[in-house]
């Protein structure tokens, strides 16, 4: 009974403590459900946070890739930009300096400038190309019509040209053209009705810019020149104002006064006033560029700017997304881990209730066995009272009641058993926990003949006049002495008639002189009118004697020689013209060059002369070192051939050498042939000798070489490299013989060699990275007996 009851209270113990258990367990799942939910929930929240970032970073990287596309677009437009300006500042600097240096004017257009520069004559202005400007759209028209006017040099009066002109006479620079501001005359041109022509342009004076002062100069030299759109508009302009002054095109064509046309490619003047428009041009341009490029850079810059602080955003962004990233993966590492401590805590929750129920009916078994024994024991013990006797008969039953005791006593180890495995799955859940907890902290002539027919009728006229005068007097007379004939009329009638007659004849007479007064004055306007044509071709003949000559009328009439067959003339004319235009453009530097390479010709040839006695003095000196050569060669390789011989039988015990010139009657390009015999040997061949044999020869003819001319200084590097032992020592000694005359530094790696050496010099490295030079002189060597 008390085995019973004891069992009985220990299942009661064993339940209660497994139902406070099972409490705890419910409290601690209930934490764990919690923690999942709210697990799931911050999960939820993450995985939203991250789409978030995501869609955030998507936008910056599309920003991030059209700033860096932008400032890609900046900065190409920007190196292009750089790359213009460089090339517009290179040529403009190159241009500048032709202008400067004066490149394609004459020598002595130079000359004036530079004396103008060094103060030496004052009043010169410069030459027209610098004194002008005139549009891109011009430039080759002015320049074609100017010519080689641009070189004329403007100055302040004929005082200025005259002292210019000395200083070229004096200098002997050669001739210019000089414009004294007050001697020239601007030129009236009276063909006005060619403004109203289609394809006109301009006179050349009025698309040129120029100051004032300068004006009539270029009236002068442009003021009877018509530009003109085309050589079509051109022609038909000079053909309706029949040739009377100069037209040129806007690309350089030219019709000349008279009806010469000119043309071809543009005419230019070395590219003078084209150089001058293209450096403002460039200037221009120049500044444009480098504003375009600031500005190209400050956006680049900007761009830059914005890309940056994008990029940085992005990587924050980046940074964000990471570790929302982490803590996803850690919360949902959590989750897990949760989820399967809530499954294993759900089993052993089913367990502890499956225990449970297995004790409550281990403790009604043990009740219902303890009520069984109390009945019994209490059977037994009226049975004892009854009959002690009979407990001899009864001892069967008392057996049984001990073998069911003892069956109680096992079922109860067993549950006892059972109550220790719940207990270590408590503990092994408690353990579970609190790694879970731990788990949960982890995330641009005739003029002259016309005055003087002029004159002749101008004087006829005259003389008619003072005839009517006289006859109007005569006439004016006769009428103050009509009186007197009327009182003399019937006394003198036929004098009467007579006077009437003389008067009808006067009268007569009188209307002649009236109608060849008319005649006088239409011829008078004819020749008027001849006259200014002829004017026009007098202008004409001096312009083109300037322009196609550059003579004044002065110097022409001076020139001129008196033609007595005009025909021919002309006929000649022509064919020095085609003869001119043959030779192609006017070198107007041409005396000068002429000069200068004469100069150069009469100093090349002195230079060529000189050069060709210096030329057979060589070949007298070569011819005689030659020889020279050819005895030294002859007389040092005998000696080099008799101390082969004997060094060659020094080094290999005996044995013949000898060498041998190839081409004997060509010293100097001959071949050396090397015949050898060693002892007991007979060699046919070099080849035929071993590497040490072979390398012995050669050691025995450069000391047959270094015996005749001893070297202060040699280096021989491995030089016995293919000598056995014995040979090695051989060279050694024999290199003794020469240690008197020369100092040599053996490279080697043989014995032999270093025995014999005075001092012997090694590198080694005892640490890493670290070499150390090391020196033995001879008397540090041990002998090998001490």
């Amino acid at each position: 009974i008390a085995s019973a009851s004891s069992r009985r209270d220990e299942f009661g113990g064993q339940l209660a403590e497994l139902d406070s258990q099972n409490e705890e367990l419910a409290k601690t799942l209930a934490g764990y459900e919690e923690d999942l939910r709210s697990a799931k929930e911050t999960l939820d929240t993450i995985e939203e946070r991250e789409k978030e970032s995501e869609n955030r970073l998507a936008g910056l990287s599309m920003m991030y890739k059209k700033k860096k596309t932008a400032f890609d677009e900046r900065k190409q437009q920007f190196d292009d930009l750089t790359l213009e300006l460089r090339e517009k500042q290179q040529r403009e600097k190159l241009l500048s300096d032709m202008e400067n240096s004066m490149e394609g004017l004459n020598y002595s257009v130079k000359e004036i400038l530079k004396a103008q520069k060094n103060q030496r004559i004052t009043g010169i202005y410069g030459t027209v190309s610098q004194l002008i400007t005139v549009d891109d759209e011009y430039t080759t028209a002015i320049e074609t019509a100017l010519g080689g006017a641009l070189q004329n040099i403007i100055v302040k009066n004929e005082d200025t040209a005259k002292r210019c002109i000395a200083l070229l006479k004096e200098l002997k620079k050669g001739r210019a053209t000089f414009l004294p501001v007050t001697s020239v005359k601007p030129y009236d041109f009276r063909e006005n009705g060619v403004r109203n022509e289609d394809g006109f342009v301009a006179l050349g004076d009025e698309i040129v810019e120029t100051d004032p002062d300068f004006k009539n100069i270029m009236s002068n030299l442009l003021g009877r020149t018509v530009i003109a759109e085309d050589i079509d508009y051109a022609s038909v302009i000079a053909k309706k104002y029949s040739y009377r002054f100069r037209i040129v095109t806007l690309d350089g064509q030219v019709i000349n006064a008279g009806g010469s046309f000119t043309g071809g490619s543009a005419v230019q003047s070395g590219g003078i006033l084209s150089r001058k428009n293209e450096i403002n041009e460039l200037a221009g341009k120049i500044k444009e560029l480098e504003g375009s490029v600031s500005k190209v850079r400050d956006e680049a810059q900007k761009v830059r700017a914005e890309a940056e602080k994008l990029r940085l955003d992005i990587e924050a962004e980046n940074d964000t997304k990471q570790k929302l990233n982490e803590d996803k993966l850690t919360f949902r590492s959590e989750i897990k881990s949760l989820e399967s401590i809530l499954a294993q805590s759900e089993q052993q929750n089913r367990n502890y209730s499956e225990n449970r129920r297995r004790l409550e009916k281990n403790i009604a078994e043990a009740e219902e066995q303890f009520k069984s024994a109390s009945e019994e024991l209490e059977k037994i013990t009226d049975e004892l009272e009854r009959a002690q006797s009979e407990a001899d008969s009864h001892q069967s039953l008392k057996e049984g009641l001990a073998e069911k005791r003892k069956q109680l006593s096992d079922h109860l180890y067993e549950l006892k058993i059972r109550c220790m495995e719940a207990e270590k799955n408590c503990e092994s859940i408690k353990l579970e926990i609190s790694h879970c907890e731990a788990d949960a902290g982890n995330l641009n002539q005739s003029a002259k003949e016309l005055e003087n027919q002029i004159a002749g009728h101008e004087k006829t006229i005259s003389e008619k006049q003072a005839e009517i005068e006289k006859n109007r007097a005569l006439l004016e007379k006769a009428a103050g002495q009509t009186e007197v004939y009327r009182n003399c009329i019937t006394a003198s009638g036929e004098q009467h008639d007579k006077y009437e007659a003389a008067i009808s004849e006067k009268r007569a007479g009188l209307k002649k002189l009236g109608e060849d007064k008319e005649r006088l004055s239409r011829e008078m306007s004819r020749f008027e009118e001849k006259k200014v044509n002829t004017q026009r071709d007098y202008d004409s003949i001096i312009t083109r004697l300037w322009e196609n000559y550059e003579l004044t009328r002065t110097e022409a009439e001076n020139q001129a020689e008196k033609l007595e067959n005009i025909g021919q003339a002309q006929k000649r004319l022509g064919e020095v013209r085609n003869s001119i235009k043959a030779l192609g453009s006017i070198n107007v530097a041409a005396i000068e060059e002429y000069k200068e390479v004469s100069e150069r010709y009469e100093f090349l040839s002195a230079q060529l002369k000189d050069v060709e006695n210096s030329k057979r003095e060589l070949e007298k000196l070569i011819e005689e070192l030659t020889s020279d050569m050819q005895r030294i060669f002859a007389e040092n390789f005998a000696l080099i051939n008799r101390n082969f011989k004997e060094i060659f039988v020094d080094l290999f015990g005996g044995g013949k050498a000898d060498l041998e010139l190839t081409d004997p009657d060509n010293i100097l390009e001959s071949g050396i042939e090397i015949k050898v015999a060693p002892p007991g040997k007979v060699i046919k061949n070099l080849i035929s000798l071993s590497g040490g044999e072979q390398a012995f020869v050669a050691i025995a003819i450069y000391f047959a070489i270094l015996k005749i001319r001893p070297a202060p200084f040699c280096i021989l590097d491995e030089i016995d490299a293919a000598l056995d032992e014995v040979n090695v020592r051989k060279y050694a000694f024999y290199l003794k013989n020469f240690v008197s005359t020369t100092q040599f530094i053996l490279v080697t790696h043989r014995r032999g060699t270093m025995e014999l050496a005075n001092v012997l010099y090694g590198v080694t490295m005892q640490q890493n990275g670290v070499s150390k030079l090391l020196k033995m002189n001879q008397v540090d060597i041990p002998d090998e007996n001490e």
